[in-house]
């Protein structure tokens, strides 16, 4: 017992001093201005770190009572993986709905192209059937963004945050993990009827809410930088509609989200869209309030990329593996899109608490990782 007190407050202490965010310190992961219309929590930078750090040691003592469930330490969230997928990021060059060229910054300049891998998941810290209410997550990471530094982008189903900031997504987080899924989720939604309404849209009420991962859109959590002086929020759209009917679902088992999507793979490649969304004002497009949807007559979304999965055999271990190790987190960020809003920044921190509590992959991916997935993926499909 005394070992695993040592453990958790060594791994906060490890978290804390992470952020350190000394004049000389270039390595600070919180070593950057504020963009214009964010606002630290408590009014300073020393009172946020402080409600990151109180939010790390919650993070961890969720992770410890998951693991008992999970028979291991998982993520706090998004612990089931129904797939590993490497794909292409590319740029388009004509832009209609922005005459202004404001979306050229950063990853989205025109003319470019990056390897990929992304991670499909349900929301929760469970290991549970498809068919209940949840969340569903696609993380990106894009390889060698910058610098070779790799870039990660989490989505979910919903349009918009989960919770307003932080304190309000770490209340959620409690609640999960004390009441269990579904109960969790429902007395949040109850007490917090902003945020409510966009996760029961997300999750459902009725079972097989989502029946496939290739047909539903994705949203960032939060805003992200766009260069040094715009916002925008991102959406990944499908340009796939056609979905199974409840009864093949049923018996394609508890894991049928797994199953659709290693099936589609199989066939041919999948694709989705990628649009950005610019913050217009401070009143419709606010930074900090992360329950107030960007809508598309405030600020239409633009498309700025095509995100393709190639043909793929997704049933192998490097796959496998590789996805359920590795670190996706707000903190591998492109310079030009750094997470905004409270939430977004502590993301980038709290992430590190749950990282370090299951003992996640340090190892950087790199291309030659991908250019194995996709060795090993071929070998398979030639079969």
């Amino acid at each position: 017992m005394l070992m695993k007190i040592i453990k958790v407050s060594v791994v906060s202490a490890l978290v804390f001093a992470s952020t350190s965010h000394g004049q000389n310190d270039k390595n600070s992961l919180y070593n950057f201005d504020l963009y214009k219309n964010e606002k630290y929590f408590g009014g300073s930078k020393e009172a946020e770190l402080e409600q990151f750090a109180k939010g790390s040691q919650i993070i961890l003592n969720g992770q410890k009572v998951l693991a008992k469930k999970n028979l291991r330490p998982r993520r706090v969230f998004h612990a089931k993986q129904h797939g590993c997928v490497t794909g292409r990021l590319t740029t388009i060059a004509d832009r209609p709905l922005d005459k202004d060229r404001a979306t050229y910054k950063g990853l989205f300049e025109e003319d470019q192209s990056f390897d990929v891998l992304a991670r499909f998941s349900n929301g929760l810290g469970l290991i549970d059937h498809d068919k209940k209410p949840d969340f569903r997550g696609m993380a990106i990471k894009v390889i060698d963004a910058q610098e070779n530094k790799n870039a990660d982008f989490l989505l979910i189903n919903i349009p918009v945050g989960i919770a307003k900031d932080a304190e309000q997504f770490l209340d959620f987080t409690q609640k999960v993990v004390k009441h269990g899924a579904i109960v969790g989720t429902s007395i949040y939604a109850t007490l917090n009827p902003r945020a409510g309404v966009g996760v029961i849209k997300a999750t459902g009420l009725l079972p097989y809410k989502v029946k496939s991962l290739a047909t539903i859109h994705y949203w960032g959590g939060h805003p992200y930088l766009l260069g040094p002086d715009r916002a925008m929020k991102m959406v990944v759209i499908p340009t796939e509609s056609k979905e199974d009917s409840v009864r093949s679902l049923i018996g394609k088992g508890k894991n049928f989200l797994k199953v659709d999507l290693q099936d589609r793979l199989e066939k041919g490649p999948m694709t989705f869209k990628i649009g950005l969304q610019l913050d217009m004002d401070e009143k419709s497009t606010p930074i900090e309030d992360n329950v107030d949807r960007w809508t598309e007559k405030e600020s239409p979304v633009i498309h700025v990329a095509n995100l393709v999965f190639e043909q793929q055999n997704i049933k192998t271990l490097v796959h496998e593996q590789t996805c359920e190790y590795a670190r996706f987190s707000p903190g591998n960020y492109h310079s030009d899109h750094r997470p905004l809003s409270n939430l977004g920044r502590a993301r980038i921190l709290t992430y590190q608490a749950s990282q370090v509590g299951r003992n996640a992959n340090t190892k950087k991916i790199s291309k030659d990782d991908i250019k194995l997935m996709r060795t090993k993926s071929i070998e398979k499909l030639q079969k």
